[in-house]
């Protein structure tokens, strides 16, 4: 009998694509990266464009998401603040956004978005974050008394900065399980 339900779930997962889906590549691709038990979704190198992150944000059968990688996948400030007030997404545990072209703007968004509040592992290594980025990210998030099991935001060094120690951010900020403590702070 599991195996009867399975189908059923599956062709009702395919009915909603068909219904609601403007972009069906987008919908064949959720489909084909989607786990099984569809609480991850690994969209990592997948060039997608801001409105594919809108429509990401809308679909239903998203609501069981626990861990999303949407890892160099051209998501811009503008995609992220579509997926930052979504109420579908609201389960995440996981979100890695790294290297990107995410910058101060999309930390902001992050910041004040009301959707991830069950957030543990959030990566935003290689974007263009910037120090009051990073500031105004870790104030927001420490006012709101959130903890993270792990969350890396590096500074991103455009080709210009190689040997000059220069960075766009100047402090590395990790924390991991052993230590939740910020640099500084």
């Amino acid at each position: 009998m599991t195996e009867a339900k399975d189908i059923d779930d599956s062709l009702e997962y395919l009915r909603y694509f068909e219904k609601y889906t403007e972009n069906p590549d987008l919908a064949d691709l959720v489909q084909e990266k989607l786990s099984i038990d569809k609480t991850k979704l690994d969209l990592r190198s997948c060039a997608l464009q801001e409105e594919d992150f809108k429509l990401l944000a809308e679909m239903k059968p998203l609501a069981q998401l626990k861990s999303l990688v949407l890892n160099q996948t051209n998501l811009t400030s503008a995609g992220l603040k579509h997926l930052c007030f979504s109420p579908i997404i609201q389960q995440l545990e996981t979100l890695h956004l790294a290297n990107n072209n995410l910058d101060d703007e999309g930390i902001f968004y992050l910041s004040k978005s009301p959707v991830f509040t069950q957030l543990q592992d959030l990566s935003l290594t290689g974007n263009e974050i910037g120090a009051l980025g990073a500031k105004v990210f870790f104030s927001r998030r420490k006012s709101a008394k959130s903890t993270y099991s792990g969350l890396v935001i590096q500074p991103h060094r455009s080709s210009g900065d190689q040997g000059t120690g220069k960075h766009r951010c100047s402090k590395t900020f990790e924390i991991s399980q052993s230590s939740r403590h910020l640099p500084g702070g």
